[in-house]
Parts: C-alpha cells; structure tokens; sequence
C-alpha cells in the first residue's frame, strides 16, 4: 500500500462511506462567475450560511465538516484524549501496510501525551484498524476500474472469511463505538459485494432511529442501496435526512437524489419526512439546474420563510435573472443548466417569471417587514425589472444592516444612479467613483486574495455600461479604460471574434487616446477607471500590484506607443526618445520588458514557448539582461552603421535582431507583452527581418558560412508567412520514428506553395559548409526536404 490508489481506499473505508449513487440530481457547476446580487454578502450569518448549500463545487468544505476531521475527533474521544489528532491522522491514513498488531500497539502507545489506562480501548483500536486496512485491500478488488477491461470476479469463500472475521471482532468488542464502527464495516462489505439484502437487515436492526455520527454515514449507504433497488422514494427521503444531519456527507447527499416526477417528490413526502427534511428536498430540487426554483421556493417559505434554504434558493434565482438582464452574453450559462435556462429564453417569459418572483417577494415583505434580507431581494428584483423608481424608494427604506448588507445596498444603489443618470456630470461622475472606492475599501483591482470578489463584476458592469453612451464613446481613452479592451492583445490573429482586439492597436490609435486623455477632466470615476485598467488589465511584474496614479497612466500608453515604433526600423530614433523619456520605475512595474536572451546571437533551434525556461532567466542578474531601452538604443546605432558602411553583418544582424524578437524569436519578449501559442500576437511581421536577411545578401561581403545562415532565415520567415493565422505544427516523428502523414501533407504543401526557395538554394549550393552539416541534424524540416521527397 505505497500507492495514491491505496491512500484513496483508506479514506474510503476508515472515514467516509461514499454513497454509489445510480443518478444525479443535479449535474452542478460551480459558481466562478460573479453576479451583482453577491451570495458571499447577503447570505452571510457568522460568516457563513448555516447549511452547507453547494453554491461553490461540492468538494469545497469547511474544514470542520471534513469527514477526516470528523473521523479523527471521534476516535481521538474514544481514546479519551491520550494521543493527538496528528498522531491519530498518521497512524490510521498511512502510506504503510499494517505490520502486526503487537507492532502497531507500541507505535500508537509512543505517541501517548496524556497518561490514562485504556488497555481494552487500544487494543479495540489496533483490532479495528487491521481490520480495516484489510477490508480496504478486499474491496478494492469489487471496484470497478474505467481503464481495464477484466470483470469483476467475486470471491465467496473471501467474502465469507471477511464476514465471519468481522462477527468475531463485534462479539469480542465490549465497546458500542468500536462495535458501531463495526456494523458499519459490515454495511460497506455487503455493498460492495452486492448483497443489498444483508445491507437493509444490518441498517434496519442496528441503526435505524440511531442519530450518531457514524449512522449516518450508514443511512447514506442505505439510501444508495435503496436507490438500486429501485425504492426511489424511500432513497430520495433517506438522503434528504443524511442532508439536513450528517454535514460530512452532506455533498454525496445532495449529489444522489434523483426526484425525476411529481409523483416521487410525494411519495417521498409521504414518508414522513420532517420541516426541515421537506424544505430540503425542495431546496435541492429547486436547485437543479433543470428546474426553475419558484416552486420549490415558495414551499420553503410556506414552511419558514427566513431559512437558509430560502434565501439561498432566492439568490440563486436572482443570479440566474442576471445572465438575462444583466449579461446577455451569457445567456446559456453552463452553471445553471441549458434545460433550465430555455424555460426562460422567451422575452415574455422571462418577465412572467421575474414578476411572480417580485410578488412572492412582496408577500415575503408582509409577513415580515423587518427582514434585511427580503429587503435587498425586494429592491434588487425591481432593479433587474426596470423599475428604477420602486427599486430606489425600497433601497432608501432600509436601515440599520450589517456591515455586508450594507455593501450589497451600496452595490444597488450605483448602479440606480447610473441607471437613473444618461449623461453623468463631472459631480456625478465624482460621487459614483467615490462610491467605487468605498465599496472597495480603496482598492481598485481584482484581487485573488480578497474575498470581497464581487467587486470585478460591479466594475465589468458598470464601466460596460458606461461605454455604450455617446458621450464615451467621441473620447478614445474613456472607450479605452470602460471598453476593457486589452492594449497588450495588439495584432492578436484569431479565429474568434470575441478574441479580436476593438480596433487594431497601431501609433495613430494611441495617439489619439494620448490627445483624448489630456482633454479628460480628473474625476473620481475616471480616476478609478484608469487605475483599475491598468493596475488590473496591465501585465505586471511580480506579486506587488501597485495602484496606478492617473498621472502615470499616459506613460504606460507611451511605452506600448514605444515598442510599435521600434517594430519599425525607420522610426526606431522616436522609439529611442520615447523609452528614454519614461521613468524608470514605469518600467519597472510592466512584465516582459526584459529577457537574458540576446536578440543579436543567431540560434538553429526554435524556441519552445517557455524560451529557455524560468530557472534560465532567473539565472542572470536584472543589471545583465536586455531591456527594450537598451536594445532600441543599440538597433539604432547598429542601423546607422550598416546604413552608413553598407555592410553585410550589419544587415545581418538586424534581421537577427527583428527575427529573435519576434513572435517566433528568443527574445520575443523586447516586442511584445505576452505569447500565446493558441495564436499569433504582438510582432510577428516577416518583412522587416526579411528584408534585412536579403540586404545582407544583395550588397555582398557574407562569408560562405554567413551565406548559408541567411538563406536559412529566409527560409524560417518564408515558413512562417506560410503558417501565419493557423497553429504551429508540432514535427515530431511517432513511436516508431515515422513522420505523421500531417507533417508530410505540410511538407508537400509548403513546397508547392513556393515557400521552399531558400532551402533549395542550401540543399544544393552549401552541402560543403559547416553549417548545413548542423542544420541537417538540428532542423527536420531541412532533414525531410533533403532525404524525405
């Protein structure tokens, strides 16, 4: 037992039951798109909902409700507290076999930190866990393994010795915890086998009516074996009580009910089930993806109108709205379901849904005006229906919430005023940013770290809607900070619109949003705007984000103008004096500005799209390296020289230069902001390096070594025109060293193109260089261009 398979076991069969639920209720995502009517503020009691309600993927517990946890503390109280719950977690989840009991006796009494005399108790212990561990090993032959085809084979004569092993050690146990643990081995041993007969004797003789913590894990594997033997209404109630009761299994709960009718909803009903059993099995049906959940919610509030299960279920309905009102986008959202969602695709149907949502709502409020959360859904429901008016005068009625309560009416009233406001004033403007920045407790960017994540949807929201007014959209740089729009996305080449930068990044554009921005007035939004696009749109360089000051902001414009101009030889002088005008600590903050890679060094291989590698680039001191400042200012000097002598290396060299910095270069990097291997982005124009590459030739004075080098970079930018807008082939041989019938398509294709001049030239005039004796070991383009046709 050395293997992750087996630690896996052991989580199974010590501490955990996992239920072999035939179905799924409710195929649910979770939610990692964040709405404006925010679940973390309005449904936080303590911190936390009461009830685990699955709005995150179920695999998400609190840690108090982990069943290792929950195993651990159970034993550790059997064990009257002699030996820590570490110690505990080490000795029963091993990566070790068991070696004997007398063995395992005194390891578990080495780690004793309080003295008691519990002889019969450890022994219990040491007993069970054998037992256990030798359980896991049988079981996990009666598992099904997806990724082999042999059957299952069961073993009777196993079976049996693990049964009568297991009676003996519960006849022989004189505690009832060890002897409960026991039964509920036994449980697990008769599932896993097949024998559901023995399963419902077991649960039904030892465990029914019990409420300990192990008899639920018992009821879950009840249930599940009810649901196999097609007793859904009575496995459907069962589950609904392991829900409400049994907060470790409350995930597997959730995950196996299957209410696939009106009829087994009330056969389930009819089984007794309690308020809160009943209000749990609305709760999980209402949050099928394929229901709508007003039903079920209205049922939950006929039974306690402020339970947990209410509000949530009432949150989930408003976040569902929001796809439709808020994000048309997004109207298929996966989370919700697509069955669920086609219910409200209809216009018409979608606002009869959001009306009888508002009346039960407004029924709610009668029954009881005090309740802050019905408040807020009251309020929030009729902003989402238009009805600004009646949103406001219900926002303005609510006093005295906590203090997330008030960010969600915060939330809610920024975005009336903005609704309410077609054209915002330079005061206006000044009150919504400084609503912005409370919201946000001064921060102005997305962070991982904070929980208060609703803050990057309000602003997406809110600076989407801005950008769609005529007064933002005559003004460049506003479009530029509410559109959202990446600046780093320049001459992004792909196939889905929704990828496509706006407007092609180019000099003149950002010139224009230069001259836009000095005509801005500073207000507080668009102060809050900019910093935010840039601080949070902007790649940066390591953890630290500062805040940008939006007297800053026209620098880092000024470097991208930079690096487009560099991307032109003919105006690298305009570069040179734009980079040396912008303070070093600008630059210090934007990523990629520098590479230990030289672009000046002529390299066979192409690089893979981690260059050399993170440990290579660390490697080489920040003083070492090559910044764009640096290279731009000796491209300058470099194209003078060749300009001024004409020479051939000069010319060389620059198309070295260009060629390393482009998209398909080492030192990619000094011409662009990031890679991206899905597409092309940044510099990857062949004519510049191109026509540097056949300067070099025409004007002569290239030694035959040199002369080889050129038509090989030719021939490498000629390759790369080719490709240009569809992937990178990858050309590698298979298993058995044989080209891909892909790669000698592209082989034959490419040559007929007319795109393989310059490797003819070197096939037949350079074979006696050093050079192509390299190349044909190094290059398999040219190796299958010389042997391959």
């Amino acid at each position: 037992m050395t293997n992750n398979n087996s630690i896996k076991l052991i989580l199974l069969f010590i501490s955990s039951a996992i239920s072999f639920s035939t179905s799924n209720c409710t195929g649910s995502y979770g939610l990692g798109y964040y709405h404006l009517f925010d679940e973390n503020l309005v449904l936080s009691q303590e911190n936390e909902p009461k009830k685990f309600n699955l709005w995150y993927f179920p695999n998400e517990f609190k840690k108090e409700n982990n069943s290792v946890d929950l195993n651990i503390k159970e034993w550790s109280l059997f064990l009257e507290g002699k030996y820590q719950e570490e110690d505990l977690i080490k000795i029963m989840y091993r990566r070790d076999g068991f070696k004997g009991q007398d063995n395992e006796l005194k390891v578990l009494q080495s780690k004793t930190s309080k003295p008691r005399q519990i002889a019969q108790k450890e022994n219990e212990f040491i007993q069970y866990l054998e037992y256990a561990l030798e359980l896991e090993n049988y079981l996990k032959t009666l598992v099904p393994d997806s990724w082999s085809e042999k059957p299952i084979v069961k073993d009777p004569v196993e079976q049996n010795r693990m049964l009568a092993k297991a009676n003996k050690l519960i006849a022989q146990f004189r505690s009832g915890f060890t002897k409960e643990r026991m039964h509920y081995q036994l449980i697990k041993l008769h599932r896993y086998y097949g024998s559901y007969d023995e399963v419902i004797d077991i649960y039904e003789s030892y465990f029914k009516d019990k409420k300990s913590f192990i008899s639920y894990w018992a009821m879950d594997q009840y249930a599940g074996v009810l649901r196999i033997m097609k007793r859904n209404a009575a496995s459907n109630y069962y589950f609904s009580k392991v829900y409400i009761e049994c907060p470790s299994k409350r995930q597997s709960a959730y995950l196996s009910i299957d209410i696939k009718s009106e009829r087994e909803f009330a056969d389930a009903k009819n089984l007794g089930a309690s308020p809160e059993e009943l209000m749990s099995l609305h709760f999980i049906r209402g949050m099928n993806g394929k229901n709508l959940g007003l039903y079920d919610l209205s049922k939950i509030t006929e039974i306690n109108q402020n339970s947990d299960f209410a509000r949530i279920l009432m949150s989930r309905e408003i976040n569902r709205l929001e796809t439709f009102f808020l994000n048309n986008s997004e109207r298929y959202y996966p989370l919700y379901g697509h069955e669920g969602m086609e219910k409200l695709v209809n216009q018409k149907t979608e606002g009869k849904y959001l009306e009888r949502l508002i009346a039960l709502n407004e029924t709610l409020l009668q029954n009881d005006s005090k309740s802050q959360f019905w408040h807020l859904s009251m309020a929030y429901l009729y902003f989402l229906n238009g009805d600004y008016d009646k949103s406001s005068i219900m926002a303005n009625q609510i006093h005295g919430l906590t203090e997330n309560d008030q960010v969600q009416l915060d939330i809610l009233n920024v975005l009336l005023f903005v609704k309410m406001k077609p054209i915002l004033s330079v005061e206006d403007q000044n009150k919504v940013g400084e609503q912005l920045y409370k919201i946000n407790k001064g921060e102005i960017y997305y962070n991982a770290f904070d929980s208060r994540e609703f803050s990057f949807s309000l602003n997406e929201y809110l600076f989407d809607e801005l950008s769609s007014r005529n007064d933002v959209k005559d003004n460049a740089f506003l479009t530029l900070i509410f559109g959202g729009r990446r600046l780093q996305t320049d001459l992004y080449i792909d196939r889905e619109s929704y990828i496509e930068p706006l407007e092609k990044v180019t000099v003149s554009y950002l010139d224009r949003v230069l001259m836009d921005l000095k005509e801005t007035p500073q207000t507080k939004l668009v102060e809050y705007a900019s910093s935010h696009y840039f601080s949070n749109r902007y790649y940066w360089s390591g953890e630290d984000r500062n805040i940008v000051k939006f007297d800053d902001v026209n620098f880092f414009i000024k470097e991208l103008r930079a690096v487009l101009l560099m991307r032109d030889p003919e105006r690298l002088e305009e570069a040179a004096s734009e980079f040396n005008k912008i303070p070093l600590e600008i630059k210090s903050q934007i990523s990629n500005t520098k590479t230990a890679v030289s672009p000046f060094t002529f390299y066979t291989n192409d690089p893979y799209f981690e260059d050399f590698g993170y440990d290579y680039e660390n490697s080489v001191p920040d003083e070492k390296k090559f910044t764009r400042t640096k290279v731009v200012n000796s491209l300058l000097r470099l194209y003078a020289k060749a300009k001024r002598k004409n020479g051939a290396e000069d010319y060389f060299k620059l198309g070295l230069a260009y060629y390393n910095m482009s998209y398909y270069g080492m030192s990619w990097k000094l011409m662009g902001y990031y890679r991206q291997s899905s597409g092309l982005n940044g510099f990857y124009d062949m004519t510049v390096p191109k026509q540097f590459f056949e300067k070099a030739l025409n004007v002569g004075g290239l030694n035959r070594e040199m002369t080889a080098k050129a038509h090989f970079m030719l021939a490498r930018c000629d390759q790369n025109v080719y490709c240009e807008g569809s992937v990178i082939r990858d050309n590698y041989t298979n298993y058995y060293g044989v080209y891909n019938d892909y790669f000698d398509q592209f082989q034959n294709n490419i040559r007929a193109s007319g795109f393989r001049k310059h490797f003819e030239v070197l096939a037949y005039k350079y074979s006696n260089t050093e050079f192509y004796r390299e190349l044909i070991k190094e290059c398999k383009y040219f190796d299958y261009y010389v042997n391959g046709f």
